[in-house]
Parts: structure tokens; sequence; C-alpha cells
């Protein structure tokens, strides 16, 4: 495959696809709105965000190099919007003009809203996918690390250790138990993350001029048909699932093989390429910036698929104007530049 230290354009535009997936379904629910197929969606959102970061997993320096980059990445951007978006801007949006933001609960002061990370109560809520991935790298670096102890068969014990991890966090699922920091996520999430691995290393599949290149549409239309057969609703935060567990799995890499394989025949989208990008930003503030915009909107709008539409359309087109500002002014929060020297 392509260096992973260059960028892949038909890579950012799938996660472009799935960014604008992610917006659409915390819209929807925030407007308490829904189509025929929505758990088609939402079983594959966050499969394929772990199967790409997968793809660019790299054992860097060490550990404690590869541990300093991902909270570089990943933990301080979850940091500061947590604080920001999460803890701050709620409490003054509520102490000075009334206004309360979803989930916000305004009995609590800034310790006990600390206490909340992890939880599923917390306004900015779309960044808890920042922790799992920082969790599902240490893990899987772990798993990394023992398998190359076995020389030839190292991709077997990936597949192995990686499956093992899959089942413990459907186990955890099964029994109501949820870890603290979303680690009973991370474990199931696992798979996601080592089949992005493996595919990009072990296979062409994700490679330019790949020889099975010419089916890709047909892979595609298979995958749909999985999805449409097998989909059901779930919840990869709060590691719910309403049915079977290996389904969810199944569904998982459909959804995210589909998505790629779209991508990949259509190489480059400009503006969904440029939003995928540039994703985490938009992860970290699209809950807020469409609770703001509501406001105003309200006004003028009707409630419901309307609103969501005319909303949804105005803060995407704002990441043109966000998205440079924050490359700019906040580089060190939002995964640009890093804190921790490496």
């Amino acid at each position: 495959m392509q260096s992973t230290t260059k960028r892949i354009e038909y890579i950012d535009l799938a996660k472009g696809m799935c960014i604008l997936l992610v917006v659409l379904s915390h819209m929807m629910a925030y407007y308490k709105v829904s189509f025929p197929y929505d758990s088609v969606l939402k079983c594959f959102r966050m499969p394929l965000y772990f199967f790409l970061s997968g793809v660019f997993f790299k054992q860097y320096e060490g550990f404690w190099g590869f541990f300093k980059r991902k909270v570089n990445k990943l933990l301080i951007p979850f940091a500061f919007f947590y604080l920001a978006f999460g803890v701050a801007l709620p409490i003054v949006l509520y102490s000075h003009w009334g206004i309360k933001m979803q989930i916000f609960n305004p009995k609590l002061g800034i310790g006990e809203s600390l206490m909340q990370i992890g939880s599923e109560n917390f306004p900015n809520a779309a960044i808890w996918f920042l922790l799992c991935l920082f969790d599902v790298n240490i893990i899987f670096y772990i798993i990394y690390i023992i398998a190359n102890r076995f020389g030839s068969r190292s991709t077997a014990v990936v597949i192995a250790l990686s499956a093992a991890a899959g089942v413990a966090g459907m186990t955890l699922s099964y029994l109501s138990c949820n870890l603290p920091l979303y680690i009973d996520t991370a474990l199931t999430a696992m798979p996601f993350f080592a089949c992005g691995y493996l595919l990009s290393r072990k296979s062409g599949a994700l490679r330019y001029g790949w020889k099975y290149d010419r089916y890709l549409w047909w892979a595609v239309a298979a995958c749909i048909g999985v999805l449409m057969l097998l989909a059901y609703p779930l919840d990869y935060r709060s590691n719910y699932f309403a049915n079977c567990y290996f389904t969810a799995h199944i569904c998982g890499m459909a959804g995210a093989m589909m998505t790629i394989f779209i991508a990949k025949k259509l190489r480059h989208v400009p503006v969904v390429t440029y939003w995928g990008r540039y994703s985490i930003m938009i992860l970290c503030t699209h809950q807020v910036l469409y609770q703001l915009l509501n406001i105003a909107l309200k006004q003028y709008v009707p409630f419901g698929w309307s609103r969501l539409a005319v909303n949804m359309a105005i803060v995407m087109m704002l990441y043109f104007l966000i998205i440079p500002f924050m490359r700019r002014c906040m580089p060190h929060v939002t995964a640009q530049k890093d804190v921790l020297r490496v």
C-alpha cells in the first residue's frame, strides 16, 4: 500500500462520508426524526472509523513514542473540547443567557461536570470516540508487540487476539457491564481496527490498481444486501447490541468495506474529501454548532426534517470558515501540531 505518511485521497473521502453520516445521525436524534433504514447507517458508522484508524497504525519509535503521539492526536483534543464545549461553554451559556444545551444539567458545577467523563451525560458527547480510539490504539499496540514474538505466525496471532478482544467486548455487552472510559467498546471494536491494519499491509485490496477493482461495484451491492438483511439497532458508545452479537461485526465490516469501495471508485469529491481530511474538527464541534443554530432557526423553520436539512447545510458550510481558523489558531488541540515532543 502507499506509504501511510502520504495522504490517500479516497481514504479522506471515506472519512468525509463517515463524518457526514455522524452529523446526520446526531441531528436526527436531536430533532427526533428517523427513516426506515437508519439502523443500517448506525451499524457501520463507528466500525468504519475504527477500520480507517487501523489502516494508519504504525509502531513508531516504541511504546512511549507511540503513546505520546496518541496523546497528541486523541487525548489532548478530547480534553480541550470536553472542557471547552462540554463543561465551560454550557455553564456560561446557561448562567448568562439561560441557554440550556442538550443533556446539560445546570445543577452540576464544574467539578461534578468533570466527573461525567466516560459517561453519556455531557453536552459534547460526540468526542467519546476520541477517548475510545485512544484505548483501541493502546490495546492493539500490545497485541502487535505480542504477535511480533511469533515471527511468521504474527498475522494469525493478531487475528486471534483481536477476535478474542471482540468476543470479550461483546460478552461485556451481554452482561450489561460497562467499563470506565469506554474500554468495553474499545474491546468490541478491536476486530475492525485489526482488519484495517491487516488489509492495508497484507493484501492489495486498499491499493489503487488492485486486480479485483473492476468488481468493486458488485462488492458494494453485496455489502448493501448484507446490511439490508442483517442490520439492527445498536449503539457502540454504550456497547449495546440488541440482537446477535456476531451479526454486529458482520454488518460493521460490510458497511466499512462498502464505504471504502465506493470512495475508491469515486476517488475524489472535493468538498467531502476536504471535510474528511479535517473530520476531527467537525467531530469535536458539530453538536454545539447545530444546537446554537437551532435557537435562531426555530423561529423560521418548522421542527423536524425541514429544520434538520437547513441546519445541517449551514453547519457544514460554516466549516469552510471554521476549519481554516482552527488550523491557524488552534493547531495543538486539533491534532495538527504536537504538544508533547516526539
